[in-house]
């Protein structure tokens, strides 16, 4: 494991900080799960771009990490706070944790004045795309990078501020209560859910986020945090410099997937069918349409015709084998 110098040292050779008293601060918000040197590497990542511009807080929501992923993250920034939760988290579980951490620091009247929440497995393109990120951010802004999809190789050796002709920022998202669909927001469909892959707040939107409920898969969290955020006021923006990029390969540990049965690689590989209403994820679906009934009605029809289609496939085929046993 390679071991990644602290932060604290990489700033003994820059140049001095305004005292942190005289700055703003900034609290990173990680969920982390065995990814020890990605997490690590990410830390001192955010770190040298916010040196000379914020005072950097990190936390870590440690979702039963079995490696040495807190201590490597601990020795680049030995400051940080962490929270362990039960292993089963997931990112909704993990929202959850970070709204009741930002409500207890308010508490103790140690609150920051940004919270930016992010993947570890991202990178952001320069110190200009953070900062164009929190110049958007008010009391009632969610501030969400759009994503550029790239390989985990570019991710990890390329400069994230030298771009690419072809690197194309993925679109803003609207969900369609209509119809139950995520399509992409144009002019006239408001931009109302948002990955939540680095999302930069005031402790605010915290303060009111809706209890993400265990039905609701980890890849729907992000969308039910702030599609419920956006129903009680708060905007989703996605100013034009805040972008990361995201790698392909690392929403799940590529370690772990490896040894994994076929099972698992099916089950996992399905995820992108959330976008297509598939009846797969209509008891996922019902607990988000639960907030539109209209929506909530025309999935369950969406499953009844479903069941209907699947059940007389079956008797047709238990047909045809009688058939064909009673002509043998």
């Amino acid at each position: 494991m390679s071991v990644l110098p602290s932060v604290s040292k990489l700033r003994q050779s820059a140049a001095p900080m305004k005292k942190a008293m005289d700055m703003k601060t900034l609290t990173l918000l990680l969920p982390v799960h065995n990814r020890g040197d990605m997490t690590a590497a990410f830390i001192k990542h955010v770190a040298e771009i916010l040196s000379h511009h914020i005072a950097l807080r990190v936390a870590l929501f440690d979702d039963g990490c079995t490696d040495e992923t807190i201590k490597s993250a601990c020795m680049v920034w030995p400051k940080a706070d962490v929270v362990a939760l039960d292993g089963h988290a997931f990112w909704g579980g993990a929202l959850n944790a970070i709204s009741s951490y930002v409500q207890g620091r308010g508490r103790q009247g140690k609150a920051s004045d940004f919270y930016m929440l992010c993947n570890d497995d991202i990178r952001f393109t320069g110190h200009k795309a953070i900062l164009a990120g929190l110049e958007a951010v008010s009391d009632m802004a969610l501030v969400c990078a759009r994503g550029i999809m790239v390989s985990h190789a570019e991710i990890i050796n390329s400069d994230p501020a030298l771009s690419k002709p072809e690197w194309k920022p993925e679109p803003a998202i609207h969900y369609s209560a209509k119809d139950g669909r995520f399509i992409h927001a144009s002019e006239s469909e408001t931009v109302n859910v948002a990955p939540t892959r680095a999302m930069l707040t005031t402790p605010k939107p915290w303060l009111h986020a809706v209890a993400v409920p265990p039905s609701i898969p980890h890849y729907l969290s992000d969308y039910w945090l702030t599609y419920n955020l956006y129903k009680l006021g708060f905007q989703i923006t996605h100013p034009e410099h805040f972008i990361c990029l995201v790698s392909s390969e690392t929403t799940r540990n590529t370690q772990e997937t490896k040894g994994t049965d076929w099972l698992n690689r099916k089950l996992t590989s399905m995820k992108g069918c959330i976008t297509k209403t598939s009846p797969i994820y209509v008891p996922a679906w019902i607990c988000f349409y639960r907030q539109d009934p209209l929506t909530l009605i025309r999935g369950l029809r969406i499953l009844r015709l479903w069941l209907l289609f699947r059940f007389s496939g079956l008797t047709l085929a238990l047909l045809g084998c009688t058939s064909r046993e009673q002509f043998n």
